[in-house]
Parts: C-alpha cells; structure tokens; sequence
C-alpha cells in the first residue's frame, strides 16, 4: 500500500535484496544509485539494470545487512528528498521524484 506522504512502498521480504524504481526516466536515459552499503558509495553511481519501459531494478552482488541510497538520473541529478534506506532481503518498490 502506497503511503501518502510520499511514493515509497513498504519493503516486502523476498531473500534477495531488491531495489524496484518505477520512473520513466526517458529515452536514452539511465538510473544510477548511490549510498552507502551493498557495494554503494556516495561518489560515483551504479547503473541499475532497466527491466521494463518504466522499471528500473538494483540487486547487490553479495548480501547486504542494510543499506542507504538514493537514485540519480544520468549519474548527475539527485532524486529529491531524504535518503531511503532498506535492510537486507527486502525489496524496496517506489516512485522517485525529480
């Protein structure tokens, strides 16, 4: 269930940490994700894997107590807002807003 205060999605637990984006990011575009844990750093982003015209997915290499990230568009434009933070095993699924 979506909450009203802003686009986030509970975690779901689903063994395999996930982060599911769902933004139309436009046509040669890409997202990227910073933070801090699962392999994350706050200096240079990671491309998430695009999975659909609107999906955009992150899975860490090796398993993850918890992590803290945000995503970027081209690796240059921050999402707005606090950083999201999902703890190992879960999926995270929300809306980013730019």
């Amino acid at each position: 269930m979506k909450r009203p205060e802003d686009s986030s999605y509970p975690t779901q637990s689903t063994g395999k940490t996930r982060v599911l984006v769902k933004y139309n990011v436009g046509f040669k575009n890409n997202l990227y994700i910073r933070g801090h844990g699962g392999g994350l750093n706050w200096n240079k982003g990671v491309m998430l894997k695009n999975v659909g015209p609107d999906e955009w997915i992150w899975e860490p290499a090796t398993p993850i107590a918890d992590c803290e990230f945000k995503v970027l568009i081209n690796d240059q434009k921050y999402e707005m807002g606090e950083n999201h933070h999902i703890s190992g095993g879960k999926l995270f699924q929300y809306t980013p807003k730019f």
